[in-house]
């Protein structure tokens, strides 16, 4: 999710950890749910108040 924060895409994310792009997809599809988030924009907005920037 950190890599999400900072504004990379699912496909960077995966390159970087090793992983499958719908391994990570998936995460970040669940991840979203649970924070109730519905867009890459809101995940991003998130990302910024929770790391302060």
């Amino acid at each position: 999710m950190e890599q999400l924060f900072l504004g990379h895409n699912v496909t960077q994310v995966a390159h970087h950890l090793g992983r499958d792009i719908r391994t990570v997809s998936a995460h970040k599809r669940h991840a979203m749910e649970k924070l109730g988030l519905h867009c890459d924009k809101d995940l991003h907005v998130f990302g910024c108040e929770l790391t302060g920037n």
